[in-house]
This record gives C-alpha cells, sequence and structure tokens, in this order.
C-alpha cells in the first residue's frame, strides 16, 4: 500500500470510528442495498457520485443544502444518467 493509500484508509478508519452505532448500521444496509442493484444500475450511481464529487466545494455544498428539504422522490441530480 502506498503512503497515499494508507492514509486515505486511516482518515476514512477515523471517520468511521466517529459514527454511531445508528449511522453505521445505515451505511451497511445502505451498501446492501446498492449491492443488490443491477450493475447498470450501480454504475449510473457510480457515475453520478464521481461527477458530484468533480464538482467545486461550494458547488457541492449548495446542492447539499438544496437537496436536503426535497423528498426523495423530488431528488433527481442534473449530473449525467
Amino acid at each position: 500500500m502506498t503512503p497515499e493509500e494508507r492514509q486515505k484508509a486511516e482518515e476514512r478508519y477515523k471517520r468511521w470510528q466517529e459514527l454511531s452505532p445508528e449511522q453505521r448500521e445505515t451505511i451497511r444496509k445502505q451498501y446492501q442495498e446498492f449491492r443488490n442493484l443491477p450493475s447498470e444500475e450501480q454504475e449510473k450511481i457510480r457515475s453520478r457520485s464521481k461527477w458530484f464529487q468533480d464538482l467545486p466545494p461550494e458547488e457541492r455544498r449548495e446542492l447539499r443544502e438544496k437537496w436536503q428539504h426535497k423528498e426523495p422522490r423530488e431528488f433527481r441530480p442534473k449530473g449525467p444518467r
């Protein structure tokens, strides 16, 4: 493992440890649901996630704030589909 990979893994582990047991359980369930999706749907989600991560931090913050006030059925990011 490269030093960069090791540092990234350590940061993720630290963030995981800071989560409550309820938050961890929610994340585990979401991950399992994701794994049960067809591969095409998984790829769409990965593509949208990459699109979002590639945005400038300020734009990501604005979108998060906007999305927090929407119902799940209203949530349709305008990224790649």
